[in-house]
């Protein structure tokens, strides 16, 4: 999952480099492979997590690894192509 996340940091990254973006695993795995909660960008950005997730979400969703991303209660829930995520399972 590293390199996913990494690939999601620079995505934000890119737009605000001013982010320091933290990942977590979320406590259901119905609700994604990766969350990111935004309530830490809220105080920087000036905006509530609900807002900046839904923003967020919206220049990530083309990433190509991303098979949806959803926005819920200011995280962010990433779920990763399952055809991409078998790849990179070891044999």
């Amino acid at each position: 999952m590293e390199k996913y996340q990494k690939k999601i940091s620079e995505s934000i990254n890119s737009s605000y480099p001013e982010l320091d973006v933290i990942f977590t695993t979320p406590p259901d795995s119905r609700l994604g492979d990766i969350s990111m909660p935004c309530f830490a960008f809220a105080k920087i950005l000036r905006k509530s997590p609900n807002v900046i997730a839904d923003e967020l979400k919206s220049k990530l969703i083309n990433l190509d690894f991303i098979e949806k991303i959803e926005s819920t209660n200011g995280y962010l829930y990433f779920f990763i192509k399952k055809d991409i995520l078998f790849k990179d399972v070891p044999d």
